[in-house]
């Protein structure tokens, strides 16, 4: 090699060097345990942003020991070092950050003149709320969780201190370079989930747009227009009339008050529109941009002439179409099934009505059960009507395409034929929320879920950060789940889970043609349990939580997350052998199978006396150290 040739490929070698260098040099906020930045806020910030700022502080001092100081940004321009801008300062403004561009509680990360920035939306929905509320558009808050899981490998796994996976380290740094923005494809999501603080928003388990998710929303129009038991004995014809009788609701005792839930109205009564329209402007007038409608839940009709004369449905009601609404298909529409018009009808002339007061207002529909078909009558609704759907197919997509639309979705919940078993696991909750951001969903309201953490705690967990980035791989996710919570057992559970997967997959797959038209959760448990959950399969799952026992027998916190699975396996194993000896006992009714049968009854027994001295031990030990005892733990607290 001549000299010419040497030098060109030494000097060629130094670029590649330099290149890489400068791509790994990082801004600290802490170096050697040390602070070396200041977090700097807004003049006026708002709760939210100083919310944003205790999350940093707190857990950069949980991961480093040091403890960030927080000025105000007319203080900052004489510090020296690192400053950490959060949310709308001037100086993110100067940085040619747009907050107003940003979608829901999307966030900008930047560095920029050897400052980060970290800047979201901030708003309280309505304004004046509790700043731990979950309706909130918390975008800097957000920026500050990702930062801390992305540069900190910071995890809130299960929604308890212990559910927590905070590292520690000596420095926290971020690339010098660092320029993202990251928007979420929902703008809420709720239910179940929706109350665990901390986990929940850093999951993205929240509501982040200025609306009221609304189910059931009749009583609460009822008891607005007045006293139910008063508007009864005034004017009875407000309610339903069934079975020859207009009726009051549910008599229920809530917080040792006594009130009327369920309640039945008579649709072509003028004080249902009025009462509806009441309720939903008071709403407006509270601040909420948009609320949810719907009928309430297990609806039944007005049999009054002037409703049954709105649709003519009584043939529904008596049999013909037992299954009507959910073997409703588009082409037989027509031809076979009427539309409930009666709930349409009054539904459009409420949107009509609201639409003349409050044009910048919206109000979301529950199409659920009777509603799912489609109105023949109103073929346009008014431009202030959003829907949540119940059903998710693409026609329902294809039926409301003009409209923004929202989805109420039945992934867990003791509803189903599982019960407390687990359902919906990871990687078919992955498809279904990559489904709803495909269909541009607007956001998503999780019926139940929350019931059985040790068996479905990996699908809860994957479900969120699809949802906060359905491009993520679900096995990614997953070994993060298993290595941050079962440690040295995580490849042993990930066998165990992706057996319980498939199991459920075989459970379902015995659900009939005609159940699954009449509704996801239908089915027979009889024949389920015994297809998913035969002898050899508990025997070998049995077998997995034996071997990841031993493998972290001393390490507590591993040991105590697989006994939370455990211990809601025993469950699942003592309902699937139940099944399985019923099953044997119809083929072969012996006196040996009916003993068998009957000590699997008594073991279940046995099994609910023990959780309740587990309950009762818990109570206890939490007098003699305090709440936190239990909550450090349980996720049930």
């Amino acid at each position: 090699m001549n000299l010419r040739n040497y030098l060109n490929r030494t000097f060629f070698l130094f670029l590649i060097f330099m290149a890489s260098t400068l791509n790994s040099l990082s801004l600290d906020l802490v170096k050697n345990g040390k602070a070396v930045a200041t977090i700097v806020l807004p003049e006026d910030a708002n709760p939210l942003t100083g919310q944003a700022s205790k999350y940093l502080v707190e857990y950069i001092e949980k991961i480093t020991g040091a403890n960030l100081p927080i000025v105000r940004e007319s203080d900052s321009k004489a510090l020296s070092g690192t400053r950490v801008f959060l949310g709308a300062t001037k100086a993110a403004q100067k940085a040619g950050i747009d907050l107003c561009a940003l979608k829901y509680d999307g966030f900008i990360w930047k560095v920029s003149d050897g400052n980060l920035f970290i800047a979201g939306k901030d708003v309280l929905f309505p304004p004046g709320m509790d700043v731990n509320s979950n309706r909130a558009c918390r975008g800097t808050v957000m920026g500050v969780f990702r930062l801390l899981e992305d540069y900190g490998n910071v995890r809130w796994f299960i929604p308890t201190p212990r559910g927590e996976v905070v590292p520690k380290a000596d420095d926290f740094s971020v690339p010098d370079n660092l320029d993202k923005r990251q928007e979420p494809s929902f703008g809420y999501i709720v239910g179940g989930f929706s109350k665990y603080g901390n986990w929940s928003w850093a999951n993205g388990i929240r509501m982040a747009v200025n609306g009221k998710v609304g189910d059931a929303t009749w009583d609460a129009a009822l008891r607005n227009y007045g006293d139910p038991e008063d508007l009864f004995k005034k004017d009875s014809t407000i309610f339903a009339l069934i079975d020859g009788k207009r009726r009051l609701g549910r008599k229920v005792a809530v917080k040792q008050v006594y009130k009327y839930t369920h309640n039945m109205l008579c649709n072509s009564n003028p004080a249902f529109v009025e009462m509806n329209e009441q309720y939903i402007s008071k709403l407006f007038d509270e601040g909420y941009d948009w609320v949810g409608y719907g009928k309430s839940d297990g609806w039944q009709r007005c049999e009054c002439e002037k409703c049954d004369a709105m649709d003519k449905i009584d043939d529904i009601w008596n049999g013909k179409y037992r299954y009507w609404i959910w073997d409703w298909d588009m082409e037989s529409v027509d031809k076979t099934v009427p539309a409930p018009e009666r709930l349409w009808v009054p539904f459009n002339e409420i949107a009509k009505r609201l639409y003349e007061k409050y044009p910048d207002k919206k109000i979301m529909a529950l199409v659920y059960t009777n509603t799912l078909i489609p109105s023949l009558k109103v073929r346009k609704f008014p431009p202030n009507v959003m829907f949540q759907l119940c059903k998710h197919e693409p026609k329902y997509f294809e039926i409301y395409s003009g409209y923004k639309h929202g989805v109420f979705v039945y992934w867990w919940g003791t509803f189903n034929i599982q019960g407390i078993t687990p359902k919906t696991l990871a990687r078919k909750v992955a498809d279904e929320v990559r489904y709803l951001a495909d269909h541009n969903v607007y956001g998503i309201n999780i019926c139940c879920g929350n019931e059985v953490w040790g068996l479905e705690g990996p699908a809860y967990y994957v479900m969120a950060k699809i949802a906060q980035d359905p491009n993520r791989k679900v096995d990614e996710v997953l070994d993060e789940y298993y290595r941050g919570i079962f440690h040295a057992a995580a490849p042993v559970m990930k066998e165990f889970f992706d057996l319980l997967e498939k199991r459920i997959e075989a459970g379902n797959s015995m659900q009939t043609e005609e159940e699954s038209r009449k509704s996801v959760i239908a089915g027979r448990p009889e024949v389920y349990f015994p297809a998913a959950y035969p002898e050899e399969v508990l025997f070998k799952l049995e077998n997995l939580l034996e071997r990841a026992r031993k493998i972290v027998k001393n390490d507590d916190f591993a040991s105590n997350w697989i006994g939370l699975t455990d211990l809601q396996f025993r469950y699942l194993k003592i309902i699937a052998t139940g099944f399985n000896l019923y099953r044997k006992y119809n083929d072969n009714p012996t006196p040996e199978n009916h003993l068998r049968l009957a000590k699997i009854v008594e073991g279940r027994k046995a099994f609910l006396e023990e959780l309740e001295e587990l309950k009762e031990n818990t109570r206890s030990e939490e007098r003699r150290v305090g709440k936190e005892c239990r909550s450090r733990w349980s996720p049930y607290h």
